[in-house]
């Protein structure tokens, strides 16, 4: 088993562990639960995600629990069975878990459901002014939601460097003895011999280079190797156009704070985004990743690595 096969089998048995581990948070009697929404959607997302409206927001929401060698995703309940389609449910926030935001929901008893946050999109879009009539100009934008998701990152993994094959002739000294003698190679140079045949002819010989080669290598085709992991994301609508961008902490943020839904923003595009606050502070602007690019009327384009 190579190296690379054994690192993903140990972190993948380690996630498995810790999932096995998890059990119901329970409720203190003391818990409000405010939110109030109503499930649109259910989907798989490393897990099972529930689209939840409330109104002024769409939630997605992950089940998190598990259970050890179970064959299917996690599935979180209410009323003693599984979350369905147009239920109705009252939840709350964990505003102090700002690593990983969780939503909690009553269940049995004392027992609540945990699950993980993935998404809050505001449901009514911010009125913004007219676009710029160049994409790389600077122009308002507005952010429109935050969260969680799974990026692929590509790795490479390239095989050993073959022997040089020297350009031409190489001054070697036979391993059976005598003076030094020319020898065009007919393979790799390895260990340290040439092999091949003697420029005045003669049979094949093995001798030992007098002085280092310089000849052409070649590598193995370099195995990509395709891993995900969870980025968080910051979604920012201009008048035309909706960027998904990467963030590098969670919450995501800009300069001297976490920019909040509504939040209006400037933003400029060339081959990333480059965000400021609106007007722009003295801290200029902030370099972002586009994860992908949505046209507000047309379906979501292909992402932008």
């Amino acid at each position: 088993m190579s190296a690379v096969s054994l690192k993903h089998l140990c972190i993948g048995f380690t996630a498995c562990m810790i999932l096995a581990v998890a059990i119901p948070a329970h409720a203190d009697g003391k818990h409000d639960y405010p939110k109030t929404g109503t499930v649109i959607s259910i989907t798989t997302n490393q897990g099972v995600v529930y689209k939840i409206d409330t109104g002024d927001k769409i939630y997605e929401l992950r089940c998190i629990k598990s259970r050890i060698f179970q064959a299917t995703p996690p599935q979180c309940a209410v009323s003693q069975r599984p979350i369905a389609v147009k239920d109705t449910l009252h939840f709350r926030l964990d505003e102090d878990e700002d690593e990983t935001p969780t939503a909690y929901i009553p269940a049995t008893g004392n027992n609540e459901e945990k699950l993980l946050v993935l998404s809050t999109e505001l449901k009514v879009p911010t009125a913004l002014p007219a676009a710029a009539t160049s994409p790389s100009a600077r122009q308002h934008c507005a952010v429109r939601g935050t969260g969680m998701d799974l990026v692929e990152r590509p790795s490479y993994w390239v095989g050993e460097t073959s022997p040089a094959i020297p350009f031409g002739p190489v001054t070697a000294i036979p391993v059976t003895g005598g003076p030094p003698v020319q020898v065009i190679a007919t393979a790799p140079v390895g260990a340290g011999v040439i092999t091949g045949v003697t420029t005045s002819g003669g049979a094949p010989v093995t001798a030992i280079p007098v002085a280092p080669i310089s000849g052409a290598s070649s590598t193995s085709t370099p195995t990509v190797i395709v891993e995900t992991e969870w980025v968080p994301f910051m979604r920012v609508q201009t008048a035309d156009y909706i960027y998904k961008l990467a963030c590098e902490s969670n919450p995501c943020w800009l300069k001297d704070r976490a920019p909040q839904l509504g939040d209006q923003l400037m933003i400029r595009v060339h081959e990333r985004a480059y965000l400021s606050w609106l007007p722009p502070g003295p801290k200029g602007e902030q370099k972002f990743r586009i994860l992908s690019m949505e046209d507000i009327d047309e379906p979501a384009a292909a992402p932008q690595r």
